[in-house]
C-alpha cells in the first residue's frame, strides 16, 4: 500500500471516529437536558417554541401573509402561450384573405399558436378590495396567533405553578405522617404499658392511613399537571426522564390596579379585539367586491403568434397562403346585464356579513369587559384570602405545638392532637392554594388587561406583525 492511500484511509477512519464520538456526545447531551431542573422561564420558553397548537397558527399566519403579493399579482398584466387545435366539418380559409379575389388554402384542420397578453384595466375596485382584505386577513392571522401565544403561556404558568403547589401539599402532608408515625409509636409504646387504651391508638393509626391516601392522590394529581404542561411545552412525558422543574411560590404582588384603567388597557390592547375588528374590516371589503360585479369590466390584450392549417405543403394555389404570422391589440368590455339574480343575492349575502361581523365584534367587547371584572375580582378575592390564609397557618401551628406539649405532660387527650395536626395541615394547603390561586390571579388579571405575558417574563417571539393600510375603526 503507498503512503498517499494509506493516508486518505487514516484520515477517514479519524474523520468516521470523530462523528460517532459527536453524535455520542450530543445524544448525551440532549439526555442531559432532559433531566436538568426547569425553571418556568424555560417552560414558557419550550411551549412557545415546540407547542403544536401554536405552531399551526404560526404557519397559518405564514399563509396569510402570502395572500398580499398574491393579491398584488391581479394588478399586474398576465403573459400567456395559448395553442389551439380545431377541426371543422366543412373545409375553412386557414388565413383571412387580406385582399379581393387571393386565393388561399382551405382546410377542415387549423392550429392557432399565440401569445397573449392581457391587462384588467377597470374591475369596480374589486382588486382593490382583495388587497385590503388579504391584509387584514394577516392582521387577523395574526391577531389569532397572539391570543393562542397568550393563552399558551397563561396555561403553562398554570401547570406549572399548580405542580410547586402540589409538591407544597405534598411535602406538608409528608411532615404530618411523619409526624403521626412518630406519634403511633410512641401510642404502641404507651399501649404496651398500660397508660393508654387501644382505641386511641387505632385513631392515629386511621389518621395514618388517611393521609397516606391523600399522599397517593395528591401525586396522581401531581403526574396528571406534568402530562399536561408537557403537552403544552410539545414533549413526550417519558418514565425513564421525568419532568423536573426548579422554582417557589412567592408573590409579589404590589398595589391592586384600579379597574377601569385595567379595561380602558384591554380595549386597547386585546388581541381578540383586534382579530373581531380585522373580521370587520375584511366583512366590509367583501362588499365592495361583490357590487363590483354590477360594473363594467373593462380590460385590454395583445396577441402575436402564428396560424396555418395542416399539414403545409397541401396542394395551393400560387400565390396562395396556408399560415402566416400576425399580431393584434384591443380592448375588451364586459357590462353584465343578466345574470339570473347571482350579483344581487352575493350582495346580499356580503351586507349580511358585515353585520354579523359587527355582531362579533360586539360580543367580543362585552366578553373582554366580562373578562376584564371576573379577573378583578379574583385578584381582589385572593390576595384577601392569602392575608387570612398566612394568619390561619401561624394559628394553627401553635395550636399544634400547644396541643402536643399539653398532650405529652397528660393534659390532653390524643383527639385534640389529632384535631389539632388535621386542622395545622388544612391551613397549610389552605395557604398553599391561596397563594397560588393570587399568583394566577395576577396574571390572569395582566391576560384580561391586554398586558403582553410574552413580554412580561421577558421572552422574545420571532414571528412579524402584519401592518394593513386600513384601520377600521
Amino acid at each position: 500500500m503507498n503512503a498517499p492511500r494509506f493516508s486518505v484511509l487514516v484520515i477517514a477512519l479519524a474523520l468516521s471516529l470523530l462523528i460517532a464520538g459527536g453524535r455520542a456526545f450530543a445524544a448525551q447531551a440532549r439526555s442531559e437536558d432532559l433531566t436538568k431542573p426547569l425553571t418556568l422561564e424555560q417552560c414558557l420558553r419550550q411551549a412557545l417554541a415546540n407547542n403544536p397548537d401554536l405552531s399551526v397558527r404560526q404557519r397559518e399566519t405564514a399563509v396569510q401573509q402570502l395572500e398580499k403579493p398574491l393579491a398584488l399579482s391581479r394588478f399586474l398584466p398576465t403573459l400567456d402561450v395559448e395553442s389551439t387545435y380545431t377541426r371543422f366539418e366543412d373545409q375553412q380559409r386557414t388565413v383571412p384573405a387580406h385582399q379581393n379575389n387571393q386565393p388561399g388554402l382551405f382546410d377542415q384542420d387549423h392550429f392557432l399558436n399565440e401569445l397573449v397578453l392581457r391587462l384588467p384595466l377597470f374591475q369596480g375596485g374589486r382588486r382593490v378590495a382583495q388587497y385590503r382584505i388579504a391584509e387584514l386577513a394577516a392582521l387577523s392571522a395574526n391577531a389569532q396567533f397572539t391570543t393562542s401565544a397568550q393563552d399558551l403561556v397563561l396555561n403553562v404558568a398554570g401547570f406549572f405553578y399548580g405542580i410547586l403547589q402540589a409538591d407544597q401539599v405534598i411535602a406538608s402532608t409528608k411532615s404530618s405522617i411523619h409526624a403521626l408515625e412518630v406519634q403511633k409509636r410512641t401510642a404502641d409504646l404507651q399501649v404496651s404499658v398500660g397508660r393508654l387504651a387501644p382505641l386511641d391508638a387505632m385513631k392515629v393509626e386511621v389518621r395514618l392511613a388517611s393521609l397516606e391516601q391523600l399522599l397517593l392522590q395528591l401525586d396522581a394529581e401531581r403526574q396528571v399537571l406534568l402530562a399536561q404542561l408537557a403537552r403544552s411545552m410539545g414533549r413526550d412525558l417519558e418514565p425513564s426522564s421525568p419532568l423536573q422543574l426548579q422554582g417557589r411560590l412567592e408573590a409579589d404582588l404590589g398595589e391592586l390596579p384600579e379597574f377601569e384603567a385595567g379595561r380602558a388597557q384591554a380595549r386597547a390592547n386585546r388581541s381578540e379585539l383586534q382579530q373581531a375588528d380585522a373580521d370587520l374590516g375584511s366583512a366590509r371589503q367583501a362588499l365592495i367586491a361583490a357590487e363590483a360585479d354590477i360594473w363594467p369590466q373593462l380590460s385590454s390584450f395583445a396577441r402575436y403568434g402564428t396560424e396555418s392549417g395542416w399539414p403545409y405543403d397541401q396542394r395551393t394555389e400560387p400565390g396562395a397562403l396556408d399560415g402566416e404570422t400576425r399580431w393584434a391589440a384591443g380592448l375588451m368590455l364586459d357590462i353584465p346585464l343578466f345574470r339570473g339574480g347571482a350579483t344581487r343575492t352575493r350582495v346580499a349575502q356580503a351586507r349580511l356579513r358585515v353585520d354579523q361581523a359587527g355582531d362579533k365584534l360586539r360580543s367580543a367587547t362585552l366578553l373582554v369587559d366580562q373578562q376584564v371584572t371576573s379577573a378583578y375580582a379574583q385578584l381582589t378575592n385572593n390576595r384577601s384570602r392569602l392575608a387570612v390564609t398566612r394568619k390561619n397557618v401561624l394559628l394553627a401551628r401553635e395550636t399544634y405545638r400547644i396541643e402536643q406539649a399539653k398532650y405529652e405532660t397528660g393534659k390532653s387527650v390524643i383527639n385534640d392532637v389529632l384535631d389539632a395536626q388535621s386542622a395545622m395541615l388544612r391551613a397549610e394547603v389552605e395557604n398553599s392554594q391561596a397563594l397560588t390561586d393570587s399568583i394566577l390571579a395576577d396574571l390572569a388579571w395582566r391576560r384580561a388587561t391586554g398586558i403582553d405575558l410574552i413580554k412580561h417574563f421577558h421572552l422574545e417571539m420571532g414571528v412579524s406583525q402584519p401592518r394593513p393600510t386600513e384601520t377600521n375603526q
